[in-house]
This record gives C-alpha cells, structure tokens and sequence, in this order.
C-alpha cells in the first residue's frame, strides 16, 4: 500500500474543551508515519476504518483521553451504523509548529470499551 499525507479536517476545539483539554484551532493530518504505524499495529482495523476518518474527526460522538496518554494525546471516536462500527482515532495534543494535530493511530473499538471509558471518564458523549 502506497501512504501519502492526508489532512482530515478542523481540530474539534469545543468538545475536547468540554473534556478539559487547553486545544488550539487547527487542522488534523494523518502522515505518513502514523499511517505506517496504525496498518502495522491493526493490520485488519486500518481498512475498515480509513474511508471513515474524515468523518470521525469533523464529527466525533465521543472525545476524550487515554489515561495511558494524558500528557501528549487525545482521542476522538465516532458511533457509525448504531455502535455496529466505532472508530478511534489517536492525536497528538501538541500541535507541530504549523499548528497541525497530528494522528498517531486509528483502530476499531467494541461497545463494551466506550461504555468504559464512559463510565471512567475517559471519554464524553458529544
């Protein structure tokens, strides 16, 4: 697969503010090396979620945090089809000089994990 720089839409500023998280106004690309790292780590994730990420970063139903990256990312996930298809995608918090976000991953997570990540507080409904 060939990999080019996508640039996927404006930063979701409110809601990430909502969650608590000080974000500027910016866009959000997936480079290169991110889409490299996302077909390697969920080979069978990275398709199914690809013709989705434009959507889930303009129009995310969750925003939130990974306690595991609370202090260099945030992440925004999309309800597709009635929970059937819920898409992550995994951003940097601190934008390049250009004030570009830049997405780290992307995979699919189940019903059970957001209901979790709810109910801890590492996300919100949007």
């Amino acid at each position: 697969m060939k990999f080019k720089p996508l640039t996927l839409g404006p930063l979701p500023v409110e809601p990430l503010r909502r969650f608590g998280l000080d974000v500027s106004e910016g866009s959000v690309h997936f480079g290169i090396p991110g889409q490299k790292h996302a077909q390697r780590r969920h080979p069978h994730d990275f398709d199914i979620c690809f013709p989705h990420l434009s959507d889930t970063v303009c129009a995310p139903t969750h925003v939130g945090q990974s306690p595991h990256h609370t202090d260099d990312g945030f992440e925004l996930v999309r309800e597709i089809r009635d929970g059937q298809l819920i898409i992550l995608v995994a951003a940097l918090l601190k934008p390049t000089k250009h004030g570009v976000h830049l997405v780290t991953s992307t995979y699919r997570i189940d019903s059970r994990k957001l209901e979790r990540r709810l109910e801890t507080g590492h996300l919100i409904e949007v």
